[in-house]
């Protein structure tokens, strides 16, 4: 059996915690004030909480779209209609099998694009556009 010098090895957890001792977090006694917080939360009928659950409606209904796209795509062309693709050829390469390999993948950068306009759209409807000058 073979012995380890005790010496020789690295003590676990061992590391110089200077720096951390002199670290103070924003909340300890009397450093800092706690932010300002509402007395009480809006009201569930407010106009503004309306208008935000009706923007994340939109934009989750934007990506549930693109989302079923995607897959749309990966299935039907990847797997489910492969051999009919397959009589159409990309320079010795099956279209099926391209569609299988690479197709899903341009199609996923098509639909980041499209979620970009989408989204920009969808903030100029609620008023959260970003390119306010």
């Amino acid at each position: 059996m073979r012995t380890v010098n005790s010496r020789a090895t690295p003590r676990a957890f061992s590391m110089d915690t200077s720096c951390v001792r002199s670290f103070r977090y924003p909340f300890d006694k009397g450093n800092a004030t706690m932010p300002d917080v509402p007395e009480k939360p809006p009201a569930a009928n407010d106009s503004s909480s309306d208008n935000a659950h009706a923007y994340w409606r939109a934009n989750v209904r934007l990506i549930l779209v693109l989302l079923t796209i995607w897959a749309a795509v990966s299935i039907f062309a990847g797997i489910i209609f492969v051999e009919q693709l397959n009589r159409v050829s990309i320079g010795n390469v099956p279209f099926g099998f391209w569609m299988g390999q690479q197709g899903s993948i341009v199609v996923f950068v098509l639909l980041i694009f499209a979620y970009i306009k989408g989204v920009d759209r969808i903030d100029r409807i609620y008023g959260i556009d970003e390119d306010e000058k």
